[in-house]
């Protein structure tokens, strides 16, 4: 098969600690026991920040992508993220997507805006909706009960003060995503370290 007609797809993503993630575990435990049938859970070492979801990507396109994210990240040093508190999306209506919220500087949401300008025109849109950083825990079964639903949303905001373990932002991450009936299965492809350019080269654009 040519390479221009092989996909994959890819997501870019900004990695946390196995420390972390065990912390947002033991943190979210007992809210796990109480939805084990109503929430797919996602997997410790599948907990990642999304930055950007590019669904089927070209494999051509694979060096430019990198190209972008390594002249986007180099615009930023590193920084520190605090997770903070348990939420649930849409916050109205049928709960959908149970998350971690996130305390972070404002360099994190101009790395998401900047990744986006960067990769447009390459094929993969704007989202179109200001970036909300979170953390995925777990996604509601479709076919959970409004009894079930209603026990979920107790739960949820009997423990929505959690304080989590924070963590240092040094790189964003290209990876693929496989999906399984027994889950996704990410692979790492390529990182691209915070580390601020010199003034010359802090002037790139994409």
């Amino acid at each position: 098969m040519p390479g221009d007609a092989t996909t994959i797809r890819t997501f870019i993503a900004i990695d946390i600690s196995e420390t972390v993630r065990q912390s947002i575990c033991r943190a979210t435990a007992g809210l796990r026991v109480v939805a084990d049938q109503e929430v797919k859970w996602v997997a410790p070492q599948n907990l990642h920040l999304t930055l950007k979801f590019l669904g089927e990507t070209p494999a051509s396109k694979l060096d430019t992508i990198q190209q972008a994210m390594t002249v986007c990240a180099g615009r930023y040093g590193a920084f520190e993220v605090l997770p903070n508190g348990l939420g649930a999306f849409p916050t109205r209506g049928r709960l959908r997507v149970i998350w971690v919220g996130l305390q972070a500087p404002e360099s994190l949401g101009a790395l998401a805006t900047d990744l986006e300008r960067a990769l447009e025109p390459l094929g993969f849109p704007a989202e179109g909706r200001p970036f909300s950083p979170h953390l995925t825990i777990g996604r509601v079964r479709e076919n959970a009960s409004k009894t079930e639903l209603a026990a979920l949303g107790m739960a949820l905001n009997a423990r929505r003060s959690e304080e989590l373990t924070a963590f240092e932002v040094k790189a964003v991450t290209l990876y693929r995503s496989d999906l399984r009936p027994s889950g996704p299965i990410y692979t790492r492809l390529f990182s691209a370290p915070l580390t601020v350019y010199n003034h010359s080269e802090k002037n790139q654009t994409i």
